[in-house]
């Protein structure tokens, strides 16, 4: 009677636990809010790439890493050993800042300030005297 008891109250926890870690945890799938914050953040990681490329290899795949990114949230993969050191350098550290942006997108307040640092710099690249009064 007891191992029947011992047995029921192992299968009883091993239910629970398969359902508190299949039905309580964190899922996967994004929703559309998470999916547009993330999509509107790839520009404001990418923007001070420019030219910073030794390789068109390099600078190729990072442009199709941008586009696949911005589309489907998505990071192809192609072998990278034709690439320069440096490229390889500022291909990886896209792509960890690409996958850290999905694991943990940013809330709109966050992106406001990055979009107004961003402004800031483009201001600052493209004019002697900036445009903004503040």
């Amino acid at each position: 009677m007891k191992l029947k008891n011992s047995i029921l109250s192992f299968t009883v926890l091993l239910t629970f636990l398969l359902f508190s870690k299949n039905g309580f945890s964190q899922s996967d799938k994004l929703t559309p809010d998470q999916e547009a914050r993330i999509k509107f953040s790839i520009h404001l990681i990418t923007y001070d790439t420019i030219s910073s490329f030794e390789n068109v290899l390099g600078e190729s795949y990072y442009k199709l890493l941008v586009y696949s990114f911005s589309d489907n949230l998505s990071i192809p993969e192609i072998e990278r050993n034709q690439f320069t050191a440096n490229d390889k350098k500022i291909i990886e550290n896209a792509i960890f800042k690409l996958n850290e942006v999905k694991k943990n997108p940013p809330t709109w307040n966050e992106l406001l300030i990055k979009e107004a640092e961003y402004l800031k710099w483009i201001d600052i690249s493209q004019r002697k005297k900036s445009k903004y009064k503040i």
